[in-house]
């Protein structure tokens, strides 16, 4: 039996979940691969 999807969920604002730190760490990862500073200071209100 196939099944069909009738709608998606898609939260960018953390309406359902709040996702910042999880972006922050990412973030943080990568910047730390490409040697750029990164400060959370800076990006986390």
């Amino acid at each position: 039996m196939e099944k069909k999807y009738k709608g998606i969920i898609f939260d960018l604002d953390g309406v359902i979940c709040h996702t910042d730190m999880y972006h922050y760490k990412a973030w943080k990862a990568i910047a730390e691969k490409l040697q750029i500073p990164f400060d959370e200071k800076k990006i986390i209100c």
